[in-house]
Order: structure tokens, then C-alpha cells, then sequence
């Protein structure tokens, strides 16, 4: 019995010990203390007229796979006012988020641990830099480019509701069985880790009432006490998101 019971201690430091090394893995340099006068940014956020730009470079086939995905998120509108409680909704698999290696790389960190699920694999987030920059609307095309699982599309904040975010992460992660990005501005230390006028994030999981978004964050363990992975509730996520990949 005693050698059973240690067997399983052991077990158990061992698993505790990769996970560890798992979040760990990619952590660089020395943490960040959030604080009002220390704002993160890494992200532009496109105006209406690069929004219009963004939307005129578009072929008619994006155009008809982008109604075709709306299509399909529509039918989910209706989530929220048909479920009691919530329940969790993840990517299935192991998803990696990958800590952004600068204070201006969160899109390729984002980039990077998206096309890492799809597809085992990914240029490294410097090369990734640069084809991306802080661009958002650049996302979609760099990850269309590199596989054929899902259609990725950008989307700004003035195209949708909170109710028309939540349908639109709830279908990329449950009919399409992969992860969405969100871009976010206008935080406070007060409502999240940090201050930040322009920030990309991962969402790999929602609750099917669509009252919490599971987000992955490219600042887990760079900003001191952010994690890499968090819920927040769907009305927080709202009021400062300022784009969609999905």
C-alpha cells in the first residue's frame, strides 16, 4: 500500500512539474508591473476609413465564404436566452499559448499559438512580425495562407453586438473546432491585468449562454499577476473589444 501511495505522489509532482514547464516554457525577460502610467500597446486599432479599405481589398470569394460564415454564427444568436446555466465550451486538444517575446509582439504571439493548434507548427514570431506588424486586419490572410481547416476573417467592433461576438466566438469554436482572436483597448488595471490601447488575445473557449469568453493572453507571466489563461465575463470582453479574427 505504502509503495502504491508513493508511486502516485510521485505521479503527481511529475505532472505538476511539466505543467509548470508548460506555462513557463516561453517566459522572457523580467515581468511587467501593470500599473496607469505603464500602457501596453502592440496593436493598432484600424479606423473606420482602414476598416472601409480593409473591406474593398476583399475578393467576391472571400466575400461569399465571409456570408457564409455569418450565416452560420446567426444560427447561435439565440444561445444565450435558451440556456439555464452556462457550460464551458473549449477547443478540443491541447492549446499552447506562446508569451509574446517583445512588448509589441502580441499578434505574432497570437498568430504563432493559433496556427501552432491548427497545424503542429509555425514561423517563429519575429517572421511572423514581419508580414504582420501591429496590423490586425493582416491576421486573416497570414493564417488563410498557412492551412485550409477554417476561413479566418476580420471583423471590426461597429459590425457587431455583444450578442453578435459571442455567436461569432461560439461558432469559430464549436463548428469550426478552432480558436478566434480578440482585439482589446480602453483597459484599466482596475477591470483587467493591465492598461492597454491596443492589445491581441486568443479566445479557445466559451460558456454556451454566452456569459463568460475563456481568453489566452500572450502577457501571461510578462505583466506581474496576469495568467495566460483567464475568463472574463462576455459584457466586460465587449466593452473593450475592437476587432474579431474568426
Amino acid at each position: 500500500m505504502k509503495k502504491i501511495i508513493c508511486m502516485i505522489l510521485t505521479i503527481t509532482m511529475l505532472l505538476a512539474l511539466s505543467i509548470t514547464a508548460f506555462a513557463a516554457e516561453n517566459h522572457i525577460g523580467v515581468k511587467v508591473q501593470a500599473n496607469s502610467e505603464n500602457n501596453i500597446s502592440g496593436e493598432i486599432v484600424l479606423t473606420e476609413q482602414q476598416y472601409v479599405e480593409y473591406l474593398a481589398s476583399l475578393s467576391e470569394d472571400d466575400l461569399q465564404k465571409i456570408a457564409a460564415k455569418e450565416s452560420t454564427s446567426a444560427q447561435y444568436a439565440g444561445n444565450a436566452a435558451t440556456r439555464a446555466t452556462g457550460t464551458l465550451i473549449q477547443v478540443p486538444g491541447t492549446f499552447t499559448m506562446y508569451q509574446q517575446e517583445t512588448d509589441n509582439y502580441c499578434i505574432p504571439a497570437t498568430v504563432k499559438s493559433i496556427l501552432t493548434y491548427i497545424t503542429g507548427s509555425s514561423p517563429t514570431q519575429s517572421e511572423i512580425a514581419g508580414t504582420t506588424g501591429t496590423d490586425p486586419s493582416k491576421i486573416p490572410a497570414y493564417l488563410n495562407d498557412r492551412q485550409d481547416e477554417i476561413y479566418y476573417v476580420y471583423v471590426k467592433k461597429s459590425d457587431f453586438t455583444q450578442n453578435g461576438m459571442c455567436s461569432k466566438l461560439y461558432s469559430t469554436i464549436v463548428t469550426n473546432k478552432m480558436p478566434a482572436s480578440m482585439g482589446i483597448s480602453g483597459t484599466k488595471t482596475t477591470n483587467w491585468y493591465y492598461p492597454t490601447s491596443g492589445h491581441s488575445l486568443v479566445v479557445h473557449g466559451i460558456y454556451d449562454d454566452y456569459s463568460y469568453i475563456r481568453i489566452a493572453d500572450p502577457l501571461g507571466d510578462r505583466v506581474a499577476g496576469c495568467p495566460y489563461f483567464y475568463n472574463k465575463s462576455a459584457s466586460e470582453c465587449y466593452n473593450v473589444c475592437t476587432r474579431l479574427v474568426w
